[in-house]
């Protein structure tokens, strides 16, 4: 029998391949079975992640923390907090760790927490790792501004800290007169509760009562005494200053904790606070705005636990090639007052917290203008 070899069967001996293995009549041709590398899956885009350093967990930075986590949920930054325990050697090494290492976080924020924002400023630029200063700012002269000596320090956001300490000491001088508690010379005799002697936000909340102590000539202010920020310290303290100075009509104080604790003291000394001694301080928070509706407490300023967020939206519109610097490097924050005229426009908001539901995309400038970040515009926004 003479052999037939098909055209392709030929090809296969010339180039040195056995020709294929006959099939029986009828039968459908074998696959073929070029074996082909498997395609990879290209790798998914890296989130871009931000670190908050915070000194310690009081209702106010509690707010502050829940506030960034939402917005930064939705606007698709990685999210991390790392809590110092108010020590700031603590608050360094945290910082350090996480601008080092293979995989940095993308942009730090923090606050000149006991002096230490120049230190936290300087590691971020020597990691080439973007910083947001937040809350408490730094002195121009130490550290110039945001973009200037430390180019990896991108901006800053603070509340006007000076300003609401005047503002709260003034609120609290006119309606103490307003109530009678003022003494036979017109005089309201006041104490004050500040925060840790180091920390920028108390020295210059002080600063600003300190001012209004001096333009008005009805303010007596017994002393101010610092703490660590703490409703127990705050306790002792303000049941020392009470002791000392028992002619008392106004308690001003700077932060929820300590506004509580005054108040606690007040009645174990048998005052009434509201009626008899009036106790003024700041943050928004469940406590305080109940507070502040059972008439305990005179006033609250605040809002600025929002920051975070809006540092989010920052970051967001500076992370997209959108930089906010256009605009300007340096946010200020409003605080407004809460008091029980308008305590229950707020109280529900407050209470329920639901910072999810806050359109946070709407806040982004975008190319489009200004940004406008409004604490009263936000909690309004929730009630409806």
């Amino acid at each position: 029998m003479r052999a037939r070899l098909t055209l392709a069967a030929l090809a296969l001996v010339l180039v040195g391949c056995p020709p294929p293995a006959s099939q029986p009549q009828g039968s459908l041709p074998l696959p073929a079975t070029r074996s082909e590398p498997t395609p990879s899956l290209p790798e998914p885009a890296r989130r871009q992640r931000v670190a908050l350093f915070v000194p310690h967990k009081d209702p106010f930075w509690r707010e502050f923390r829940r506030f960034m986590r939402a917005a930064c949920e939705q606007l698709d930054l990685g999210y991390e907090v790392h809590l110092a325990h108010n020590n700031r050697e603590e608050m360094k090494a945290q910082l350090r760790a996480a601008v080092a290492g293979p995989d940095p976080v993308d942009v730090v924020v923090f606050q000149n927490f006991k002096q230490c924002g120049p230190d936290l400023l300087r590691m971020a630029q020597d990691a080439g790792v973007r910083a947001f200063l937040c809350n408490a700012g730094v002195e121009a002269g130490e550290c110039g501004r945001a973009r200037e000596r430390y180019s990896q320090w991108i901006g800053t956001m603070v509340p006007d800290n000076e300003g609401s300490g005047y503002d709260l000491a003034v609120l609290l001088a006119d309606a103490a007169r307003e109530q009678g508690l003022s003494d036979g010379q017109g005089k309201v005799h006041m104490i004050a509760l500040a925060g840790i002697v180091s920390d920028e936000s108390s020295v210059a909340h002080v600063r600003g009562l300190e001012r209004a102590v001096r333009e008005r000539d009805d303010i007596v202010l017994q002393q101010v005494m610092p703490t660590d920020w703490s409703e127990t310290e705050g306790e002792l303290k303000s049941a020392t200053l009470l002791r000392r100075f028992p002619e008392t009509s106004v308690v001003w104080t700077a932060s929820a904790p300590l506004a509580l604790s005054a108040i606690r003291s007040l009645r174990r000394v048998g005052r009434r606070p509201g009626e008899d001694c009036l106790v003024g301080g700041y943050d928004w928070t469940g406590e305080t705005l109940t507070a502040v509706k059972e008439g305990s407490l005179y006033a609250t300023l605040g809002g600025h636990f929002m920051e975070g967020g809006w540092v989010a939206v920052l970051l967001r519109d500076y992370l997209d090639g959108q930089d906010f610097a256009r605009q300007r490097c340096e946010y200020a924050t409003p605080m407004r007052a809460i008091t029980r005229q308008n305590v229950e426009r707020f109280l529900p908001a407050i209470r329920a917290a639901r910072w999810g539901e806050v359109d946070f995309q709407s806040y982004r400038a975008k190319g489009r203008g200004d940004y406008r970040f409004d604490p009263v515009a936000v909690l309004d926004g929730l009630s409806r």
